[in-house]
């Protein structure tokens, strides 16, 4: 599993045939909307993408076909925090009495991804 960064509403069946089938060789499974709990930054958005290729081979897609798209993390490497972190949206704050006081940034992802994507993730 990968979390892609990519343009915000980035649709594949939008793209052409090519590439849509350079996809699908790669057993890339696309989710139809944003990770769960991130909202787009500066017309970026996360992705969970379910694929049964390499990065390496990932990465050389995104280069063959010019795709405006990076890979910020893979199951299979340590997930670095920063390339991350600004896409999560805003939490809750609460008071004693369990009111909502305002909100705060997510500062950290333990246990953020394997919620949503059910796998395991190194931070």
């Amino acid at each position: 599993m990968y979390i892609f960064e990519v343009n915000e509403g980035e649709d594949v069946a939008l793209l052409p045939e090519a590439t849509q089938l350079a996809i699908q060789a790669t057993g890339a499974q696309w989710p139809e909307s944003r990770m769960i709990g991130t909202e787009p930054v500066n017309g970026r958005q996360l992705v969970f993408v379910w694929a049964n290729a390499s990065i390496t081979e990932l990465d050389e897609l995104i280069l063959e076909h010019a795709l405006d798209w990076t890979v910020n993390a893979s199951e299979e490497e340590t997930v670095k925090p920063a390339w991350l972190l600004d896409f999560f949206s805003d939490v809750p704050t609460f008071d004693e009495d369990g009111n909502v006081t305002g909100s705060e940034p997510v500062t950290d992802l333990t246990g953020k991804m394997q919620t949503f994507s059910g796998h395991h993730w190194t931070y």
